[in-house]
């Protein structure tokens, strides 16, 4: 069975089979860092003894920290996950569309 990931809007869902929520966490390996957050991109500015914080310089540097981030996305994708389902854990095969392996 193929499965197709959505946003969850919050939104009461009526029709069965329920969809199943699973954690993006899920299906990254451990070695893809925690997603970076603001407060701590503006620490990391702040202690750099090379630099003197500005608003600007923080929103650089926090965009650069995304963008780092979001090319190892692709490469810490798992090839398997498991899922909890309402008939107890699951394991998946996971397939990232839209690249060359399709």
């Amino acid at each position: 069975m193929r499965a197709r990931l959505h946003i969850d809007l919050g939104t009461p869902y009526t029709q069965q089979p329920q969809p199943i929520h699973v954690q993006p966490r899920t299906l990254v390996d451990e070695t893809l860092p925690d997603y970076p957050e603001p407060a701590e991109t503006e620490d990391e500015l702040r202690t750099d003894p090379s630099t003197t914080y500005t608003v600007e310089r923080h929103r650089r540097r926090h965009e650069a920290a995304v963008e780092a981030w979001r090319q190892q996305v692709p490469d810490a994708v798992s090839d398997r996950a498991t899922i909890e389902t309402p008939a107890g854990d699951h394991e998946i095969s996971v397939a990232v569309l839209g690249t060359a392996s399709d």
